[in-house]
């Protein structure tokens, strides 16, 4: 529904007209704004929510993916490091997914030369350091 029907909300309304196959699908039409929110069956929405709650409880770890129960206690870590979580309910172990940090480009990059002391061929010989950095964040590029 629109936010400025006046029917938000109503379930029952004279206003409304249904099914109505316009769309290719069985939708609610309302007369009052023109809108065709779709028809759900409960069933349809409970298993599309239950994959929904799924993916989102294996993606973030906040509860868990089978149960979706949110008492859980860290369980050691997988082979590339990641934290494991287990589900104190039904006790199923997962790995919520690691999301790569977005990574931002310098803005300003300062290069500084260093002369160091280095004993090669010759007593006299220096080795030529040049450092960049990134000069508002302080790591070093390269």
């Amino acid at each position: 529904k629109s936010f400025g029907c006046r029917n938000l909300g109503q379930p029952t309304s004279t206003d409304y007209s249904w099914p109505d196959y316009r769309l290719g699908y069985p939708a609610l039409h309302c007369r009052a704004c023109g809108s065709y929110p779709p028809l759900f069956d409960e069933q349809q929405f409970r298993d599309w929510l239950s994959v929904h709650l799924s993916t989102f409880a294996t993606e973030k770890g906040h509860f868990c993916p089978v149960c979706y129960g949110t008492k859980t206690i860290c369980y050691g870590h997988n082979p590339q490091g990641s934290q494991r979580i287990q589900c104190r309910n039904c006790k199923k172990v997962w790995t919520p997914k690691q999301y790569q940090k977005e990574i931002t480009p310098p803005e300003i990059i300062e290069t500084v030369a260093l002369l160091v002391p280095f004993q090669g061929a010759s007593g006299g010989q220096k080795l030529y350091v040049l450092i960049s950095f990134d000069a508002l964040r302080g790591n070093i590029l390269r």
